[in-house]
């Protein structure tokens, strides 16, 4: 996994388990990215966060917290 994919999966299981928003989430994620100073062409938005939990909830190799990953997807889907 690239370094990048591992600080999302790190960004969402937080963004779950805290109840940030998506828009939160997306903008943590496009900080972390400017920090590093890596090339950020297409921004991290608030529809990837979702989609993003969608597709990790739905994996069975995913290490999130199902049930607190469909209760976000309930909430801000």
């Amino acid at each position: 996994m690239s370094m990048s994919g591992s600080i999302v999966l790190s960004v969402l299981d937080k963004a779950v388990k805290y109840s940030m928003t998506p828009d939160d989430v997306a903008e943590l994620y496009n900080n972390i990215v400017d920090i590093l100073e890596w090339d950020n062409d297409c921004p991290y938005t608030r529809e990837d966060a979702i989609n993003a939990v969608d597709y990790l909830i739905n994996d069975k190799y995913s290490s999130i917290d199902k049930q607190a990953g469909a209760d976000w997807l309930n909430k801000y889907k």
